[in-house]
């Protein structure tokens, strides 16, 4: 253990085993903040989603000791300044393993087992303070709290191996050449038209993936819910190929400029990532190609000019300098833009 000087508070880092936290615990010796049950259940998902590949990662505790740091000694005793709701989660899981060990349910029986396990060798991490008074205690948890740097969603997408639609948004980012000549908004969730020329935010690239595997975007908590009867690449190729017939339409150079194009408006290519999908998610990767490409050439004869007075029927607002008309995203009128896409087929 190293002890340091930092801006003259001593601080080091001690490791604790899952059965010594517990016995702390059970011990009333860790001083715990308010508890937000909202959010230990959260952690506790996330533990138990991830226990099986042992894919878990928590950042170490904080706490503050009243006795001075020595070198070699392990404090049974402290308060906890951050990790209160990951603390009251063990303590949960700790719980959660004895009532699935004496459950009659098998399935119970190996999943307590297999979590016990996984806790057993695991050891957490605590960065420990002496002798913070409690507005330093309190100004570090609020500086721990709200000082850190949200991660970006496009660090999210690249690095996130776990979610399916951010690995396959990525791999298509990083393929199409189209694509990236269009330009994808990588630093903000929403495009602001008609200054920002760039066809699509990655947030939106994210949510027509969303419609390909399961024909609406989700919330994230149910993506991985959803069985997908098609591997990744079947579903880049697909994607691939929506975006492919949207560029024959128009060029990749022009696409996002809303005021010569409405496919730069994210409903209007929401309703079609949509309407392309509608009654395909079951079929296999070439029924589904064939259908992108239909549904899309069907298209062709749209004026898709800001100027072509049906977008009007639509709910929208004239808004800007230079008033143009911009149409509403939301349920009904993403349901009217299908319903009219359909007609224009039929015509």
């Amino acid at each position: 253990m190293g002890i340091n000087l930092v801006f003259s508070k001593k601080q080091t880092f001690l490791i604790y085993s899952f059965a010594e936290l517990i016995q702390l615990l059970k011990a009333n010796a860790i001083q715990l903040r308010d508890v937000n049950q909202s959010q230990v259940r959260i952690i506790k998902k996330y533990i138990i989603d991830n226990a099986a590949t042992g894919h878990i990662y928590l950042p170490p505790f904080v706490a503050n000791i009243e006795e001075p740091l020595t070198e070699h000694h392990q404090p049974n005793q402290f308060a906890i300044v951050d990790g209160t709701q990951r603390m009251i989660a063990l303590q949960q899981l700790e719980e959660m393993i004895m009532k699935s060990k004496h459950s009659e349910d098998p399935k119970e029986i190996k999943k307590g087992y297999s979590l016990q396990y996984l806790l057993q060798q695991t050891s957490f991490a605590i960065q420990m303070f002496e002798r913070l008074t409690k507005e330093e205690a309190d100004q570090l948890y609020i500086d721990l709290n709200t000082k850190g740097k949200t991660v970006a969603l496009s660090k999210i997408i690249a690095y996130d191996s776990r979610n399916q639609v951010n690995q396959i948004t990525n791999k298509i980012l990083q393929s199409n050449t189209d694509l990236q000549i269009a330009g994808v908004e990588i630093e903000k969730r929403a495009v602001i038209r008609p200054t920002n020329k760039k066809f699509v935010s990655l947030s939106q690239l994210r949510q027509i993936v969303q419609v390909f595997l399961n024909g609406q975007p989700l919330p994230r908590r149910e993506e991985s819910k959803i069985p997908l009867p098609l591997s990744q690449e079947d579903y880049i190729n697909l994607v691939n190929t929506f975006l492919a017939e949207l560029f024959k339409i128009y060029s990749p150079t022009q696409i996002g400029d809303y005021r010569q194009c409405m496919l730069a408006s994210f409903p209007v290519l929401l309703s079609i990532a949509k309407y392309v999908n509608e009654g395909q998610i079951e079929e296999n990767v070439e029924q589904r190609k064939l259908m992108i490409k239909e549904r899309i050439q069907s298209l062709e004869q749209v004026d898709w000019k800001p100027s072509n007075l049906e977008w009007k029927q639509f709910e929208g607002k004239n808004l800007g300098r230079e008033q143009l008309f911009y149409i509403a995203n939301n349920k009904v009128n993403l349901d009217k833009l299908i319903h009219w896409l359909k007609e224009v087929r039929t015509m």
